[in-house]
């Protein structure tokens, strides 16, 4: 009888070879989240690029004279 694995967590996080491409970044994605609900956002963006997204974001949303309503939350994941 083969016996199974304990994890842990309920959603462990992606293997290495699933969220780190051939240059050796890695990948995250974002998930928008108001109040109790959240959408993804964006998939595939790096630590700088979700830093950038972020800055341009607000920059706008100030720019036109409102506010971003929600966060924007950035996980492990490719």
């Amino acid at each position: 009888m083969i016996a199974q694995k304990h994890q842990n967590q309920e959603h462990p996080p992606l293997p290495k070879k699933k969220r780190v491409d051939s240059y050796g970044n890695d990948r995250k994605r974002v998930y928008f989240k108001s109040g109790n609900s959240s959408m993804l956002f964006c998939k595939g963006i790096t630590e700088n690029g979700y830093r950038a997204l972020v800055a341009s974001l607000n920059d706008l949303t100030n720019k036109l004279g409102t506010k971003l309503e929600g966060n924007l939350i950035c996980v492990q994941g490719k």
